[in-house]
């Protein structure tokens, strides 16, 4: 990873940001099953003797490359504002495999490969660091696109031909957002803060299933609804308190509420959908 920062002049900086990550893991999922009981697979069986020892027909994987970047722009105005742009990108590649069966022999062994690319910007207006009344202002977008190509059973649970079936599916998101935050001190001793936002995200999703022939060729089946999409929007806002009551004590209160927006989930199999849920929100009350 590097950084590098440009001086333009004393109103406005530049920060450019890469890294680079190369991950191999080992690990992955594993099982070892109590003696005695079944694993999903319905395999019966004694764990292994040594504790770091799995009870697979492979050994599991857990791979993951990406990278990414980012360049923030911060310019200060003479009526000293703060004006900044953040605008980045990421790109993720991932593979893991594993044995789901809990058993020696190939029953069901999954094999998944991700990819991901993710843009987003984001502007803001600050106010002066050291007026009293501090606020800040801004927009943010985000797209972003989810691929898992194939989702991969293989063994002699896993039906199909030549005992391999799978799944794949990508998911598309856009966002995007405003919002303000404000303090507004209490005579020196404490502070108020609010904060609202306004979320947008739009979401869709294409796949389906893949089977195979007795020669292995791949035999792709779509979705009954492959490319459902939906658009879910919200209002949520914070607002907190907090009073210094001597230099060593301060307490403080705190309401807010959240939105994630919905989504689907790919079901490969028997029809082949794609289910969607809905948005998430949540309020948090908080005293400290």
């Amino acid at each position: 990873r590097a950084k590098l920062r440009w001086n333009l002049g004393d109103a406005t900086t530049v920060l450019f940001n890469v890294d680079y990550d190369d991950f191999a893991n080992q690990q992955a999922v594993y099982f070892r099953p109590a003696p005695g009981t079944l694993s999903n697979a319905g395999a019966t069986s004694a764990p292994p003797p040594g504790i770091y020892d799995t009870f697979e027909n492979l050994d599991p994987r857990a791979d993951a490359k990406q990278y990414g970047g980012s360049v923030k722009i911060t310019h200060d105005f003479a009526n000293a504002l703060r004006l900044v742009s953040i605008s980045a990108y990421r790109n993720v590649e991932a593979t893991q495999e594993f044995a789901q069966d809990g058993n020696r022999t190939a029953r069901l062994n999954p094999l998944l490969v991700y990819s991901t690319d993710t843009y987003s910007q984001e502007f803001q207006i600050l106010s002066d660091p050291d007026s009293a009344w501090s606020w800040v202002a801004g927009a943010f977008f985000l797209k972003d696109e989810v691929t898992v190509d194939p989702f991969l059973f293989s063994g002699t649970l896993a039906g199909g031909g030549l005992n391999r079936k799978g799944a794949f599916a990508t998911q598309e998101t856009e966002s995007y957002s405003a919002f303000f935050q404000t303090t507004l001190p209490l005579g020196g001793k404490g502070n108020v803060t609010a904060g609202i936002r306004y979320t947008n995200d739009d979401r869709s999703m294409t796949g389906g299933r893949e089977n195979f022939d007795a020669t292995g060729n791949s035999l792709r089946t779509t979705a009954v609804n492959s490319g459902i999409s939906d658009s879910w929007s919200n209002v949520t806002g914070r607002l907190s308190v907090d009073y210094q009551f001597t230099d060593d004590f301060m307490g403080y209160a705190s309401v807010a509420t959240g939105f994630k927006g919905g989504g689907s989930n790919p079901r490969p199999f028997n029809p082949a959908q794609v289910i969607p849920f809905n948005p998430e929100k949540v309020t948090a009350y908080e005293l400290g």
